[in-house]
């Protein structure tokens, strides 16, 4: 069925392929930022498997993943009234689904303005980071963007982008057909 087109299906098919959870905490992180949410749905697929309490080896939180030492420096620019500074340094307050979307919003927004607006070197630096990721992307300035996620040097890095991609473009495709009667 998702591979090819299939007609008679049951309205509720895609949404179920393609779920949107948390879809008020990811409409107020989009708000204010031009961040598709296809992108977003699609990168807390990836990240927590939209588990809002999933925790990283490594201390990544939430739905979408944060690091604490991204939350204190994203999360006074991320929108959220009535939180201080120091509200993003207890983990209580970053598996909030609302506060840890914000914040992913707030952090590809960054990303979408370093990277040019180009999609594949966002999604990679939410995987590997925006230092390596820049270096990558200066090398392939000459590629496509498709041809630039073969170059990335990090197979899970590279496994990410495409799985990510992959799911933004299933989003994207579910947003056309609810569009069109």
């Amino acid at each position: 069925f998702l591979q090819r087109p299939a007609d008679d299906l049951p309205d509720d098919f895609y949404a179920l392929v393609y779920p949107r959870p948390f879809l008020d905490a990811v409409d107020r992180a989009t708000s204010g930022h031009d961040i598709d949410p296809a992108l977003m749905f699609s990168l807390m697929r990836q990240e927590s498997r939209f588990d809002p309490n999933a925790r990283s080896l490594v201390g990544a939180l939430g739905l979408f993943q944060i690091m604490p030492y991204k939350a204190t420096e994203l999360g006074p620019r991320a929108g959220l009234d009535g939180l201080t500074a120091t509200d993003f340094t207890d983990e209580a307050v970053l598996l909030q689904p609302p506060v840890n979307a914000a914040i992913a919003a707030t952090l590809a927004s960054d990303l979408f303005a370093l990277f040019g607006g180009a999609l594949p070197p966002v999604i990679a630096s939410y995987n590997a980071g925006e230092e390596r990721v820049a270096i990558w992307w200066e090398s392939a300035r000459d590629l496509p963007e498709d041809l630039f996620v073969d170059t990335i040097p990090y197979s899970e890095t590279r496994r990410f982008v495409r799985e990510v991609l992959a799911n933004v473009a299933g989003y994207r495709r579910v947003d056309e057909s609810r569009a069109t009667p």
